[in-house]
This record gives structure tokens, C-alpha cells and sequence, in this order.
């Protein structure tokens, strides 16, 4: 049996004197994947669960259904401001910064699927801030102080919920892929910060049956999450160069032939700065460089605000390039 998936009672039974509960952050816990990791977390001895819907009503199911000492908020991640209350509070009641951080909140709109010239703009920027500006802010919020609780043992984890359509395009995914594509690329930039032992991973969760994808042929969110609980437990233990800022998925969610497509491919690492410039590095002495202001694009382009708009642009020349082809 693969060694991740013991990682669970590993981490459950951990030796050495009693302390307080692993903490466990997730967004989006209302349906889904979020739903089904929030009780899978839950049921491990030593662990508290703390995540975040939009629907009250679910929420004070879940939280009957697990109990205490689990704790459930009503947040939108589209709002800066709640997410920052929601992480103040469950950083409070819990007095130390969690170990894991899973950004899984996300939404798809109807509107939204069609041709990425069509995509209404009202559309493309819910789908924008829930998807992308939601993760910065559970970065923002919860990371920041992971980072400054930081010493030689203290393992944490970033985890962005990602998604194949965040790996490869489609016509009819302009707003969608372009959204996950900025995801990929705001973690891996999260990752080039991160000193050892914290990590930070986007990770495709697989070809589910979720209210987002109810006609998947795929497994159940809950029958995944069995899987996904282990494997993202294991990313703590394993060498930090082989995880930190890697683009993964959990084993056997995904077929064969769909991966193959993928322009991020499984398993790409995080590819050192130093070495993107050197593969990528132009002669600025030339004419066509001396009619691009290198160094103005430079400060633009590496700036976090600007990043998630600049990948998500990309994917969607992508996904119109892919249009125009297949009706050419």
C-alpha cells in the first residue's frame, strides 16, 4: 500500500507530549469536495476543523453533524474583509496557525460557458473574484501567519484546489480555465516565497461527481476524499524541493488520456527563478527588445495583484485561439 495512504494515523498518533488539536482550514465546506474533506478531517483523533460557506442552512447541518470541537462560518471569500474577521476569529479560538490551509471555494456559472468572446462580463469577474481573489485571501489571511510562526518544525500547508481545466483549455472553459490557470500560477508564486518546511501545492482534485460536475462519470466527492485526506497529510512528510509549489493530483482521479493534454503536466515541480531566467533570458541588445520597456514589465508583471489578471488573459487567448481553430 502507497505510504501516503497511511499518512492519517500517522499523523493522528504522532508521539511525544499532548498538545493542542492540528488545525485544518477549508473554504467552501457547504457542498462538494470541501463538504466531503471538512468530515473526512473531522474524523481524525487530534484534529479540528474550521471552514467557511456562502448557505447557512448547510453549514448548520455540517456542524451538527460533526459537533464539536469543529466550527463552521458563514464567509464569502469574495470579500476581503469577511475573510480576514473569519481568519482572526479561528485563529483566536484555536491560539496557533493551522497546518493545513485548503482554498477550495470556487464557483462555475451557466453564463459563463460558451464561447470566451461571449462569456457576459458580469459573469467572468463572480467567477474571477470567488475563484482567484479567494485564494489570495486565505493566503493573505491565514498564511501570513504561518509564516510568521515559522521555526525549523513547524510544517504547514498552502493547498489551492485547482482543477484539469486549470492544466489544459477547452472553447467553452474561457472563464473557468482562465480562472484555475491564475490559481496554478498565484500558488507556485506563493511557493518561490516559502522558506522549508512550509509548502504550497495546487492540486487537481480529479473527474468527480460534485454539484459543480453532477454528470461526471467519475467518484463521489465523499469516496475521494478518503484518498485526498491521506495523500494531502503525506505532502508534509515528504522532501520539501519534490512538493513545494509542484502542480499534483490525487492518484487515479483522472484519466490517462485527458492528462495527456494537459499544457501543466501532473507532477511539474516548481522551477527555481533563477533558472526560468536563464532558459527564458533575451538579448536586450537587439532591435525588437529596445521596443519593450523590460524592466517597467518586469516590476509590473511580478507584482501578486497583477499576476492572477495576466494568467487568466492568457487562458483565455487560449481558449479563443482553441475556438477559432475548431470552427476554422
Amino acid at each position: 500500500e502507497e505510504s501516503w495512504k497511511m499518512a492519517s494515523s500517522a499523523h493522528a498518533k504522532e508521539e511525544g507530549t499532548p498538545r493542542a488539536a492540528h488545525l485544518v482550514v477549508i473554504s467552501g465546506v457547504t457542498s462538494g469536495i470541501g463538504r466531503a474533506l471538512f468530515r473526512e478531517f473531522a474524523k481524525l483523533p487530534g484534529f479540528r476543523v474550521a471552514g467557511c460557506g456562502r448557505r447557512r442552512d448547510r453549514l448548520d447541518q455540517l456542524a451538527e453533524e460533526v459537533g464539536a470541537p469543529h466550527l463552521t462560518h458563514l464567509v464569502d471569500v469574495g470579500d476581503d474583509a469577511a475573510v480576514q474577521t473569519w481568519a482572526a476569529d479561528v485563529l483566536r479560538t484555536h491560539g496557533a496557525p493551522p497546518l493545513l490551509v485548503i482554498a477550495n471555494a470556487g464557483i462555475a456559472l451557466k453564463e459563463a460557458s460558451c464561447a470566451a468572446w461571449a462569456i457576459p462580463d458580469a459573469a467572468l469577474e463572480a467567477m474571477l473574484r470567488v475563484n482567484v481573489l479567494g485564494v489570495a485571501s486565505l493566503a493573505r489571511h491565514f498564511l501570513g501567519p504561518m509564516v510568521a510562526a515559522q521555526d525549523a518544525k513547524s510544517r504547514g500547508a498552502f493547498v489551492s484546489i485547482s482543477s484539469g481545466s486549470g492544466r489544459s483549455t477547452g472553447a467553452r472553459k474561457g472563464a473557468y480555465a482562465s480562472s484555475k490557470f491564475a490559481v496554478e500560477a498565484y500558488t507556485k508564486c506563493v511557493a518561490h516565497a516559502l522558506e522549508a518546511p512550509l509548502i504550497a501545492v495546487p492540486l487537481a482534485p480529479g473527474t468527480l461527481r460534485t454539484e459543480l460536475n453532477a454528470k461526471a462519470p467519475g467518484a463521489t466527492a465523499d469516496e475521494w476524499a478518503i484518498d485526498a485526506v491521506p495523500f494531502l497529510l503525506d505532502l508534509l512528510d515528504r522532501p520539501w524541493a519534490d512538493v513545494n509549489g509542484a502542480s499534483l493530483s490525487v492518484p487515479g482521479y483522472y484519466a490517462a488520456g485527458y492528462k495527456a493534454t494537459w499544457i501543466i503536466k501532473d507532477g511539474q515541480p516548481l522551477l527555481s527563478e533563477a533558472t526560468g531566467a536563464a532558459r527564458h533570458s533575451l538579448d536586450t541588445s537587439s532591435p525588437s527588445s529596445r521596443l519593450f520597456d523590460f524592466e517597467r514589465a518586469k516590476a509590473v508583471l511580478t507584482t501578486p495583484t497583477t499576476l492572477a489578471g495576466v494568467v487568466a488573459a492568457c487562458g483565455l487567448v487560449a481558449s479563443l485561439a482553441l475556438r477559432r481553430r475548431a470552427s476554422s
